[in-house]
């Protein structure tokens, strides 16, 4: 093979390697352009489009997983996800957003272990730990909810709902003046059902 013939064929299979590249994320564009216009379906028929030309493309099982979250697809969601996460052990958002389907398919414990594994791979996230801490405040571990809490208003001190769902949490342990301080916060940031809580609770 001389030196024009390699020129040739090594430009041919650039050019089939960056059709196929184009046309994956072609799919990918009109599949977040559909989820946008709230055509699900033609969503996750152009996700699926892009995972059978690149089937290790694990942000496109993120993608298919959560359109299919959002039609309540809980179960296809996750397995999505489930797929992301062999692709790729370090993507915190699939743990995270598995951890979302298995909250709603009410699997509690998976759910946390994937929020356990979120919150690992990226210390920071404030949703995951606001989605652990309800999920313990809803099985009564409320010690665990308010530490969750914490984390959060260490990182996002105006977070309303994470000052609404402690005083909650410390209500239920008794501390009912940490838990009127943590509703009036609350109503401050925004969430205004907090001064329902406090009419109820705090001015007896």
């Amino acid at each position: 093979m001389n030196a024009c013939t390699r020129i040739v064929v090594f430009l041919f299979f650039s050019s089939c390697f960056s059709l196929k590249a184009q046309t994956v994320d072609e799919y990918y564009f009109q599949g977040l352009s559909r989820t946008k216009a709230g055509d699900l379906k033609g969503a996750i028929e152009s996700f699926t489009k892009a995972i059978e030309l690149d089937p290790k493309a694990a942000g496109m099982y993120i993608n298919r997983g959560t359109t299919r979250c959002k039609m309540k697809d809980y179960v296809g969601g996750k397995a999505d996800y489930t797929i992301a996460i062999e692709l790729n052990p370090k993507i915190a958002k699939a743990y995270y957003d598995r951890g979302y389907a298995y909250e709603k398919l009410k699997q509690y414990k998976n759910a946390v272990a994937d929020y356990d594994n979120a919150i690992y791979q990226f210390p920071k996230y404030t949703e995951a730990y606001y989605n652990r801490g309800n999920i313990y405040l809803k099985l009564n571990n409320f010690k665990p909810a308010i530490a969750d809490f914490n984390k959060i208003l260490e990182l996002k001190p105006n977070h309303g709902s994470a000052y609404f769902n402690r005083g909650i949490a410390k209500l239920n342990l008794l501390d009912v003046d940490g838990a009127c301080d943590d509703w009036s916060k609350a109503g401050e940031n925004g969430v205004e059902k907090a001064y329902t809580f406090i009419q109820r609770h705090c001015n007896q």
